[in-house]
């Protein structure tokens, strides 16, 4: 249940408060590089402060009400240039495709059915209630996991299937590769599913490469206003 308030957190909540606060916890920057893909995947980003990065974050999220992408700092260190390339063509993916309105679409739907259905039948309102927020968990889980899927898919179009695992391979400890939670499927099934696919070759062409030192040489933007 907590994946749920995460969720929300991050695509509503935090939304608000880089609208009406003005705490920091990190800072905005442009790196070129990223904004050239965004164009080259047809993904309008925020003009002014597309990009956030934040200290001790070990991921990385795309808020799609403000088209904004915020990163781990650590994360983003221990990345090379092609995996760091697949990190923000999967965040794309997930704008591109509007996987935050997918879910929601989809729990909606869950929810409607399951109620609709439970409305004909006879039985205690608490317990029709208990196994339509059971469906909508259950949905949840689905279309997040195929959301993910799907990113994973748009980054080894976009950058390449090797960079793309590489990527995966680099987020977490192998020994956390079968963790699973309600929003991510396991680093070991995405690998998998990537390693079945045979027509993602990679076709990015940006000629821009970024340097070793690429967040000492970032363009800073303003200070990023949003605790993530």
């Amino acid at each position: 249940m907590w994946q749920w308030v995460s969720f929300f957190r991050r695509n509503i909540v935090n939304t608000l408060k880089i609208t009406f606060t003005g705490r920091q916890a990190g800072s905005w920057v442009e790196i070129s590089e990223f904004r050239e893909l965004a164009k080259q995947m047809g993904v309008r980003l925020h003009r002014k402060r597309p990009f956030g990065v934040r200290k001790g974050l070990n991921s990385a999220y795309a808020n799609h009400l403000t088209k904004q992408i915020v990163f781990g700092e650590d994360l983003l260190q221990r990345l090379g240039r092609q995996e760091c390339l697949a990190l923000v063509a999967h965040e794309l993916t997930h704008l591109k495709q509007n996987h935050w309105a997918t879910t929601f679409r989809w729990l909606v739907v869950a929810g409607l059915i399951v109620s609709s259905s439970l409305s004909l039948a006879a039985g205690p309102a608490i317990v029709s209630s208990l196994i339509c927020v059971a469906a909508m968990m259950i949905a949840f889980v689905f279309v997040n996991w195929g959301n993910e899927f799907a990113a994973d898919r748009g980054a080894g179009i976009q950058i390449g299937k090797v960079a793309t695992i590489s990527l995966l391979q680099s987020v977490v400890p192998a020994s956390q590769w079968q963790h699973e939670s309600e929003t991510h499927p396991s680093i070991r099934s995405r690998i998998s599913k990537l390693q079945k696919v045979t027509t993602l070759q990679g076709f990015n062409q940006i000629s821009n490469p970024l340097s070793s030192r690429m967040l000492s040489s970032r363009v800073p933007a303003k200070p990023l206003q949003q605790p993530l």
